[in-house]
């Protein structure tokens, strides 16, 4: 796909070449040069920065490169990462149901939200992932791109298992959800730990 957009841009640079070309010197139609010359042109220019033929002044004028902090790809790594530490703050807090009677309905708290929110959270990031990285991902199950992705999944899947079986009434059990919860974090963690 990347090299489609590469060679729409030569066409792209060629054409506006010859067009400049054209309106700076005669516009007869007889006289316009289709085949522009590429010693002349800037990819030509941009491809000869690499093999060290400009010099030491303008090769200093040069700004550093500075990445930004909001790309595609680290905002997956923010969704992640913020669903692990959703998933941490719901298992360290207390649950929602402390001192109410047996049998009434538990009032949703924050130990909720934060389960809430990590499965939201971890649902973003496997979006996002498989949009941006599903060509990266192979049969091989070693590959740290493909572990990745499936601990990744299974993770935010345990976190839904954890939500949707958290208790509904005080004193009913609570449906093991305290364990997958653990089980999602642990999986998201290993997912992360993968990519740096």
């Amino acid at each position: 796909m990347r090299r489609t957009y590469y060679a729409l841009a030569g066409a792209v640079m060629m054409v506006m070449g010859t067009v400049a070309e054209a309106a700076a010197g005669d516009t007869a139609t007889g006289s316009l040069n289709l085949y522009p010359s590429f010693y002349d042109s800037s990819l030509i220019q941009l491809a000869q920065n690499d093999t060290g033929t400009k010099s030491d002044a303008s090769v200093s004028q040069e700004e550093p490169f500075h990445e930004s902090a909001f790309t595609a790809n680290k905002m997956h790594g923010y969704l992640g990462i913020a669903s692990l530490t959703a998933a941490l703050l719901a298992g360290v807090s207390a649950p929602d149901n402390e001192g109410a009677v047996a049998g009434q309905p538990i009032k949703k708290g924050f130990h909720h939200y934060a389960g809430l929110t990590a499965a939201a959270l971890g649902g973003a990031a496997v979006v996002s992932g498989l949009m941006l990285h599903a060509d990266d991902i192979t049969p091989d199950f070693l590959d740290p791109d493909t572990a990745h992705m499936i601990l990744g999944i299974l993770g935010t899947a345990a976190y839904v298992y954890a939500v949707s079986k958290g208790p509904k009434v005080t004193g009913k059990g609570a449906g093991g959800h305290a364990a997958a919860g653990m089980a999602g974090a642990a999986l998201m963690a290993t997912a992360i730990y993968l990519e740096f």
